[in-house]
């Protein structure tokens, strides 16, 4: 798998242009949200392409980055990885109580999403127009079509845990189940699938790449763990904090539009910081250093309960009161 990662990173990366820029001007025939999109003939025009096909925009935050892992092979490793998990832990049935509050929560967010991801299609539907008003392409969107959103609650009752892997597949405890209500398990469940719609897996995975190639290439002359030595920090740079706050944000979003209070979210991060300590002695998932990658919860309720962020929030959430108001 790590050379197949390497193999497409090294291809994609072969358009690489240092100015972003000028792989955005003048291309306002290639959209990389479309699969038809043509190749075009030529060294520049093919450079570009390759550029544009893979330097992409998060939905919600329009925040840039540059991505050498095809969607297929993301969906497959967090598939693997997935099917790893249910073969590992005590899974709760799927019919079971908790197993059916879980999946429901999920499927509210997911519903959310699918209507915001409409929205966000519309929107930028016009490619010319959008590139001119933003200055970024349109947000990437195409990897979640299709995508088999799946939930397994193991049966945990002490370590207080939910994650995700790539390909809308999420894991999280009874243990967290049992600790909060609706709202915190909208909270924790919108940013995972904050992370998905983001594609954090697949940006994190860009960096690795890099980092193996490097290796590879030094082993040449003098043989070092160059890997083992860099990957960690680089697991561990602000760069992933930062990652965390992004799928804050849109999970803060995803959970208003899905019908739950936003302001509970600050309130629950907040809480983050008491079960640090006891979940880094007692983490039985070695899911790659959790909590060494997330920023303190106190620091990420500021950045929610910050007054732009929750007016945003609170217009989505009032949209969904009052739609459910006029229904009934």
């Amino acid at each position: 798998m790590r050379k197949l990662l390497l193999a497409s990173s090294l291809y994609a990366f072969s358009s690489f242009s240092h100015n972003p820029t000028l792989g955005v001007r003048g291309l306002k025939g290639f959209d990389s949200n479309d699969p038809d999109c043509v190749m075009p003939k030529g060294l520049i025009g093919l450079l570009r392409w390759r550029f544009i096909r893979n330097y992409q925009t998060v939905p919600y935050t329009n925040r840039t980055r540059f991505i050498s892992i095809p969607i297929s092979v993301e969906r497959i490793a967090g598939e693997r990885y997935f099917e790893e998990q249910k073969q590992s832990f005590d899974i709760m049935p799927s019919t079971h109580p908790v197993t059916v509050r879980v999946t429901d929560i999920l499927n509210h967010i997911i519903h959310a999403l699918h209507n915001e991801k409409n929205k966000m299609s519309s929107a930028s539907s016009n490619y010319s127009v959008w590139l001119h008003l933003t200055r970024s392409l349109p947000p990437s969107m195409s990897h979640l079509d299709g995508l088999n959103w799946e939930v397994l609650v193991v049966n945990e009752p002490e370590d207080i845990f939910t994650g995700c892997y790539a390909g809308g597949k999420i894991v999280t405890t009874t243990a967290s189940v049992y600790h909060g209500s609706d709202a915190y398990l909208a909270t924790v469940l919108a940013h995972e699938v904050g992370h998905i719609v983001a594609r954090h897996h697949a940006e994190k995975e860009t960096r690795s790449t890099w980092v193996y190639f490097i290796h590879d290439m030094l082993n040449r002359f003098v043989t070092i763990d160059f890997a083992q030595r860099v990957l960690p920090l680089v697991q561990l740079l602000p760069f992933n904090r930062r990652l965390e706050m992004e799928a804050d944000y849109i999970g803060l979003l995803l959970m208003a539009a899905a019908g739950y209070d936003p302001r509970c979210a600050p309130i629950i991060y907040d809480e983050f910081d008491k079960y640090e300590e006891l979940k880094e002695s007692r983490n039985k998932f070695k899911l790659g250093g959790f909590l060494s990658s997330h920023p303190p919860g106190r620091k990420r309720a500021q950045a929610l309960d910050r007054p732009r962020i929750m007016e945003e929030a609170l217009v989505l959430y009032n949209n969904v009161k009052a739609k459910r108001g006029d229904e009934s």
